[in-house]
């Protein structure tokens, strides 16, 4: 999720108190979810993301324990898929996207929506990228072919499905202060 109270994106994953510095450039997350999608252990992929595209910057820290290999590979996945909090509800798990094999809809759509190359682009960081193709329109190519993919049939009325919709695009519920407060009394209660 894109922040816009902060000036910058993140380019460091925090992990046992430890920020590894890591590269954020699409491309190099792309290569990312190719090596996840080979389905090799955590461990394999780990290393073949550090000879691949040196995703981290791992050369001025100590050799990393099992356990820290484990949480630092979660750290990436976090970073990797960056959920935001809408829309709410069930996924199907269903895979929607490749983006190497569907990479000439993925740069046509971006051309043709944002006038961007991205053959050429210098640096996207990912978590743009990311926005950019969640934002494009859904009769852009790529996300004709992500419908299509994802489709599933429906009996249900036009009603229905805007509920439906509705419910997994509301916001999160934020309390008041007056709530914040009055529940906090409460909770003293049973100290």
């Amino acid at each position: 999720m894109i922040d816009l109270r902060l000036s910058d994106l993140p380019n460091a994953v925090k992990v046992d108190g430890k920020s590894f510095s890591i590269h954020t450039d699409f491309r190099v997350w792309i290569s990312f979810a190719d090596l996840i999608q080979k389905g090799e252990s955590i461990i394999k992929t780990f290393e073949l993301c550090l000879t691949d595209e040196s995703i981290l910057e791992l050369e001025k820290y100590e050799p990393l324990s099992e356990d820290m290999v484990l949480n630092l590979y979660k750290a990436l996945i976090d970073f990797f898929i960056d959920d935001n909090v809408t829309p709410k509800g069930s996924k199907s798990g269903e895979k929607l996207i490749d983006y190497v094999l569907d990479g000439e809809y993925i740069y046509g759509s971006f051309m043709a929506q944002y006038g961007l190359d991205l053959v050429d682009a210098e640096h996207l960081h990912w978590h743009k990228f990311k926005a950019m193709l969640l934002s494009l329109p859904s009769n852009s190519k790529i996300k004709e072919i992500m419908s299509y993919r994802g489709y599933q049939a429906s009996t249900k009325k036009q009603e229905e499905v805007m509920r439906e919709l509705k419910a997994s695009w509301q916001l999160p519920y934020t309390p008041t202060v007056e709530e914040e407060k009055a529940k906090a009394e409460f909770d003293a209660l049973f100290d």
